[in-house]
């Protein structure tokens, strides 16, 4: 089958996510083409597909149905590739092919959902009332999958289906540097016990409550410190946080860092106090990564932890603090085994075969 998938932008966050969708469809012998809507060509991205890569590098704005619009240039590309099955990642790839006639583009339709709450306004709603009544909806996550069902949208139970996130185990920790490198490399002295973090600096992200939560154990754990990878919105409101505790030498807030799955041996726990995730790849890499986990128990985060960490409230900075604490006590072998267990999760549930089945499986099933 001639497949295209189509992505917004390539947002260095989650290209990998959309190579590793292209990889499965390409190992069931599908035809895969890969287009990004905005942004520039990216000869770095291209050269990680092992399949067709197009960048219709389209101005922002408005989306629209006349000649010269994003929608009419998606519709030509897909005539001239005879593509039979478009994939969109996230909605606003959706809104465009869903302004694609049935006539003149593929009859078959997917959308992959990464985010909770994708049809919380009503303009949102309607869209779906209108468009996606014979879509295919994929969620990352179990709880993804119920949102969008209760979402008031009137999907169909058989129309959404989960498909969780996945991660390459063996190449991940090939890529890891060693924990001596990867501390240097940062900036982070060789003694201290390293609380870490992942993610985007956004309200729903939560690091503003890690930042509380370890400023009130930081004088009882007098030789931890944590470290903060991400931009975003909320940089500088941590900047000014840190500062106002008075820990800008134990707070390392590291920016991005591109691929910083391979720095993550550089800590000793990883924590994720996201207020709203869907899934939470960072988690899938610091599990590869042995590490001990903690977390909130927000959205898709039970899916993926399992009984392999510790869960705590969303938002409850002082349940967080006490379940630093407890990691920090743990003894070496006990933390280790910990890490082993998250490991060992991961390759059962979230390896590569069971992804790439899944997308087969979801391919082979949608009527024409």
């Amino acid at each position: 089958m001639r497949i295209l998938q189509l992505c917004a932008n390539c947002d260095a966050h989650i290209v990998g996510l959309y190579q590793r969708t292209a990889d499965a469809l390409q190992a069931g012998g599908h035809s895969v083409s890969t287009a990004f809507l905005t942004g520039p060509s990216e000869s770095s991205v291209a050269g990680e597909f092992g399949s067709d890569v197009e960048f219709f590098n389209l101005a922002v704005g408005r989306y629209g149905s006349a000649p010269g619009s994003w929608v009419q240039r998606v519709s030509d590309y897909c005539h001239a590739k005879e593509i039979e099955l478009v994939i969109a990642q996230r909605h606003r790839a959706c809104a465009v092919a869903a302004r694609i006639g049935r006539r003149h583009g593929p009859r078959r339709r997917v959308v992959v959902y990464h985010g909770l709450g994708q049809f919380r306004r009503w303009r949102r709603r309607l869209f779906a009332r209108a468009y996606l009544r014979r879509w295919i909806l994929v969620g990352v996550s179990k709880a993804l999958r119920h949102d969008l069902l209760a979402s008031r949208c009137g999907f169909r139970t058989e129309q959404v289906v989960a498909i969780p996130n996945a991660i390459d185990v063996t190449r991940a920790q090939a890529e890891q540097l060693d924990r001596a490198a990867a501390r240097q490399a940062l900036g982070i002295a060789p003694q201290a016990f390293v609380f870490g973090t992942v993610g985007r600096l956004s309200p729903n992200k939560g690091q503003r409550f890690l930042v509380q939560a370890f400023a009130a154990i930081a004088a009882t754990l007098a030789d931890s410190q944590l470290a903060i990878f991400g931009s975003g919105s909320t940089a500088e409101e941590l900047a000014q946080l840190v500062w106002r505790q008075g820990l800008g030498g134990r707070i390392h807030l590291l920016g991005h860092v591109p691929q910083a799955h391979r720095y993550l041996s550089a800590l000793d726990a990883f924590v994720l106090p996201s207020l709203e995730e869907s899934f939470g790849v960072a988690l899938l890499e610091a599990m590869t990564a042995r590490l001990p986990v903690i977390a909130t128990t927000a959205g898709g985060i039970p899916e993926v932890v399992g009984e392999t960490g510790e869960l705590v409230p969303p938002g409850d900075e002082a349940a967080l603090a006490d379940a630093m604490v407890r990691t920090y006590r743990m003894t070496y072998e006990a933390r280790h085994s910990a890490g082993e267990r998250a490991c060992r999760r991961v390759r059962a549930h979230f390896d590569l075969p069971r992804y790439y089945t899944a997308y087969q499986d979801l391919v082979r099933g949608i009527p024409e």
